[in-house]
């Protein structure tokens, strides 16, 4: 038995779980941690990003909406700062 596994993912299924939902509130980071939306799911071969993540939609400073896609560690529910301190 390895422990290399994505947290939340049980060896013999299909996906990783994805706590965040489609339509979701949530955070992305990119140099800070800003509001963004979760558009869709990206699954755990996406080599897009690497690894499992989500497709996220987010307002620039200038108010542009933009998309894309980020690995699960750079996205967290809103206000999970838990993290950042441990």
């Amino acid at each position: 038995m390895t422990a290399n596994y994505w947290p939340g993912y049980v060896p013999g299924m299909a996906t990783w779980t994805y706590p965040l939902k489609v339509g979701d509130a949530a955070e992305v980071k990119l140099g800070t941690w800003i509001p963004c939306r979760i558009r869709t799911t990206l699954s755990t071969g996406n080599m897009v990003v690497g690894g499992p993540g989500y497709y996220v939609e987010y307002r620039t400073q200038n108010g542009d909406l933009v998309c894309q896609p980020v690995r699960k560690e750079y996205v967290r529910s809103p206000g999970d700062e838990y993290w950042d301190q441990h």
